[in-house]
Order: C-alpha cells, then structure tokens, then sequence
C-alpha cells in the first residue's frame, strides 16, 4: 500500500477543518478504486492518547480510527471498506442521488463556500 502526504478537508462540528495526513487507495469488490485519507489527532489531554483516523475524501466524514496509521487502516480494509462500499452502490435515492452522492455533494457545497470566503 502506498501512502501520500496530503492536506484535506473534513466535515466537524463547527464546519470545515484542513488535516494534513496522508491518502491511500481502497479497492472496491468491483474493482473499483476509492481514495481515502489517513491521518493523526492529538491528544486532548495527558489522559487520552494520540489516534489515527480513517476518513472518506469525498465527503469530509470520519470513518473509523487505530491507534497506530496501520492499526486504522487495517480496520477499515477489513471491517469497513465493504459497508462504504454498499453506500457507494446503493440503489436508494433522495431526489436522484443515493445517500452517498447526497453526502458528496453537500460537502462539495461546503468546500466551494469555504473557497469563497
């Protein structure tokens, strides 16, 4: 697996934030690649420790963490990547888009006000 340093965008609370961390590439079932994101939360405190976390470029979201880059990475390969996958294909539609498509327009939406701004 080969992983590249990058600066992303994800969705919080409180709007967008810039992560720098790295990508990689996710193979879908049907052969299809997926580029997901890697990278590192601090600490909050000396009781919590530090935390990599797996997110989905296309819509901002978190999608599972590790202890370690590939403890994370490994979980979403294998317990995750399939369930991502399923709402990639999913069949179910909110005005023409599946949840999915939904989520990556909105966040879509989201980058391009931040670029206005």
């Amino acid at each position: 697996m080969t992983f590249r340093k990058c600066k992303y965008a994800i969705r919080t609370s409180n709007g967008l934030q810039w992560r720098d961390g790295y990508t990689f590439e996710a193979c879908f079932s049907t052969g299809l690649i997926h580029e997901m994101a890697v990278y590192k939360e601090k600490a909050r405190d000396a009781l919590h420790k530090d935390n990599w976390i797996v997110g989905d470029i296309d819509t901002g979201l978190a999608v599972c963490d590790g202890r370690t880059r590939k403890d994370a990475v490994r979980k979403f390969q294998d317990v995750y990547c399939s369930k991502l996958e399923r709402m990639v294909y999913d069949n179910n539609s909110i005005g023409g888009m599946n949840i999915y498509e939904k989520m990556c327009a909105d966040f879509a939406e989201m980058l391009e006000a931040a670029k206005e701004n």
